[in-house]
């Protein structure tokens, strides 16, 4: 049996063609290794220097624990565990409003901030819009996109309860006021809209209570009324009615971005990406024009071919010479 015939040595025929590719292949990297340190040298360089001319952004951060109030009540059946009153009907309402954009415009539009975020398009010599048509002037809406997408963030741990609100900008001072400003507001509203949500109900359960004639509906009426009282008080007095500041708002000692080490980094890795790809490329060009050359220079070397039989015109002349 010949050995193309065997079936071992047609097995690692693939493998013995598989790593010579790859030894080629190391080989062009290799003798390449300058075109690629060269890539991203340049490339980070240029990333180092283009992060310098970058404004600095700062962070500042609060970290809240949703710890909403509560009043502990014994339940209608008098010996089970007692009930707790809250002043939020679903757990998830303070976090949803702190998502909101209704509460970030709010909070915008009461702390004058449009301008602040578009100081780019405010001339605050003038007190007005750089943009002559009042059609086209920026607005609380085009604020608020900046606002919600590159000024905060907020994430959120619903195993533990833990909030934190971010709020990164330019200024450090503003963006630890601005921090502690949200979480004010916030509370304020949850605040506002839970007494103004008890006290719709106490107003409707005494109408209700004054028009019924009923003693076991006054009596159920006089349990809702009371309840709804007591949640009146809890959201008068409570110091806080949604979340527990566990992390104040602080001024930030450093940028938050940009990171100049990212910035090389990422530079230096594209650079040898592309220094790479150049030198496969190059290698590739090369071997392509050596083969071309390889197979021309064979053509010209070829010994001549035997010379090819004389036509029938031909033969008759040749005939007629000889005659």
């Amino acid at each position: 049996m010949s050995r193309h015939d065997d079936p071992l040595t047609a097995h690692e025929a693939p493998e013995t063609a598989s790593a010579d590719q790859f030894w080629a292949l190391w080989d062009s990297v290799w003798s390449a290794k300058a075109w690629i340190a060269s890539f991203a040298l340049v490339l980070g360089a240029l990333a180092a220097l283009y992060s310098s001319y970058q404004p600095d952004w700062y962070r500042s951060r609060v970290v809240l624990l949703s710890d909403p109030p509560a009043l502990a009540q014994q339940s209608s059946g008098g010996a089970a565990a007692p009930e707790r009153l809250r002043l939020f009907s679903a757990a998830h309402v303070p976090l949803a409003t702190l998502r909101s954009e209704r509460f970030a415009q709010q909070f915008l539009e009461r702390h004058n901030l449009v301008p602040v975020l578009l100081a780019d398009e405010w001339d605050a010599a003038a007190q007005r819009w750089r943009v002559a048509d009042s059609e086209q002037a920026p607005d609380v809406r085009d604020a608020l996109e900046v606002f919600t997408q590159d000024v905060l963030a907020i994430e959120s741990d619903a195993y533990s309860g833990q909030v934190t609100v971010s709020v990164t900008w330019r200024d450090p001072e503003l963006a630890a006021r601005w921090a502690a400003q949200l979480v004010e507001d916030l509370e304020s509203a949850l605040r506002t809209e839970a007494l103004e949500e008890a006290q719709r109900r106490v107003e409707h359960l005494k109408a209700e209570l004054g028009a019924t004639r009923s003693a076991a509906i006054q009596q159920s009426l006089n349990g809702l009324l009371e309840h709804e009282m007591e949640r009146v008080m809890l959201a008068k007095v409570s110091p806080h009615v949604a979340f527990r500041t566990i992390d104040p708002a602080s001024r930030p000692k450093r940028p938050y971005k940009p990171d100049p080490r990212k910035w090389i980094g990422g530079g230096a890795l594209l650079g040898a990406l592309l220094g790479l790809l150049a030198a496969l490329l190059r290698s590739s060009a090369l071997e392509r024009r050596a083969r071309l050359d390889a197979e021309s220079s064979h053509d010209v070397l070829e010994p001549n071919s035997p010379p090819a039989l004389p036509s029938l015109r031909e033969r008759a002349k040749l005939r007629e010479v000889k005659g």
